[in-house]
């Protein structure tokens, strides 16, 4: 998207005259957003349905002439690209609008090994949602919003990120056991009963050598998270209604007293 909708502009630059509200509001909306600090992708979006319309009107000019149809075929070729992630050094761009170094989860640095594994985390969460023995999960080393979570799962299991797995699971071998099929871990960790099943790049797959052991099931798979974002709801109303604690997971068994 950064190179095709670069290509946009410049040949927007070509007739000022026809796309230049356009090229305003592109402008001004990219220097808002570049002003903060904190940076994320979604603040993008804002500008794409800009570089489509310049893009689109550009392309409805374009005549059939060899020279126009290069351009066109030079677009495309771009966009698709940028789309697959296989634009020569796309890999490097894209960490440059991770953020600080100051984001961290537990104690692993995203700047540095969860931008690694990123790619792999979503082919991870695909094999488990394909996986016939998965009834559980367990993502180490992560909070829920930084994991491809139920999106990618598309399965009614329990799904722990590593701070509900650490309040409702701990360090308890049978409480492992009967909480989860998988665990996914960013390093090399050794849990007994669980076998390394599947590797996708730095992400680890761990699976539960006893398939046919039965896990706590959830009273509803709805766990909402947030806790940050409470405290700063309470902060701006004392008013304000808290988050349940854990993300509001509570078991069928629940003793409710």
């Amino acid at each position: 998207m950064p190179v095709s909708g670069l290509l946009c502009v410049v040949l927007a630059l070509r007739d000022v005259r026809r796309y230049g509200f356009l090229l305003v509001l592109l402008i001004a909306l990219l220097i808002l957003h570049s002003v903060p600090g904190h940076k994320e992708y979604r603040y993008i979006f804002l500008v794409i349905p800009l570089f489509l319309m310049i893009g689109a009107d550009i392309l409805a000019q374009l005549t059939m002439s060899r020279k126009y149809l290069c351009a066109a075929v030079v677009f495309v070729v771009v966009s698709v690209g940028g789309i697959l992630e296989r634009l020569p050094y796309q890999d490097r761009m894209y960490p440059a609008f991770f953020g600080q170094k100051s984001h961290k989860v537990g104690f692993i640095d995203k700047q540095n090994l969860l931008l690694d594994a990123w790619p792999h985390l979503f082919d991870a969460y695909r094999y488990l949602a394909q996986a016939p023995d998965m009834v559980g999960v367990w993502q180490l080393d992560m909070v829920y919003v930084s994991t491809p979570g139920y999106y990618y799962l598309h399965q009614k299991v329990p799904f722990y990120d590593h701070k509900t797995g650490m309040a409702h699971i701990g360090t308890n071998l049978n409480k492992i056991l009967t909480s989860v099929s998988h665990i996914v871990s960013l390093k090399d960790i050794s849990i007994p009963a669980y076998v390394l099943e599947k590797k996708f790049g730095p992400v680890r797959i761990y699976r539960r050598e006893q398939k046919d052991l039965a896990i706590r099931q959830w009273e509803h798979y709805t766990p909402v998270f947030g806790e940050d974002l409470a405290q700063i709801m309470l902060r701006a109303s004392s008013d304000a209604r808290p988050f349940p604690p854990n993300a509001g997971i509570r078991f069928v068994d629940e003793d409710r007293r």
